[in-house]
């Protein structure tokens, strides 16, 4: 069975973007529960 030991979160999970508008902010938490260095990637793409 395999392991998940990388935990991530996203706070809000939705956001309304407009160019020229608002800036938009958000929180990203990873949570490495490995005993080993671990990398990841965020990308975000406008929907």
């Amino acid at each position: 069975m395999e392991q998940n030991f990388i935990n991530a979160s996203v706070s809000p999970q939705t956001h309304i973007f407009r160019p020229g508008g608002q800036s938009v902010a958000f929180k990203v938490i990873v949570i490495n529960d490995s005993n080993q260095h671990a990398d990841f990637k965020l990308e975000v793409i406008p929907a």
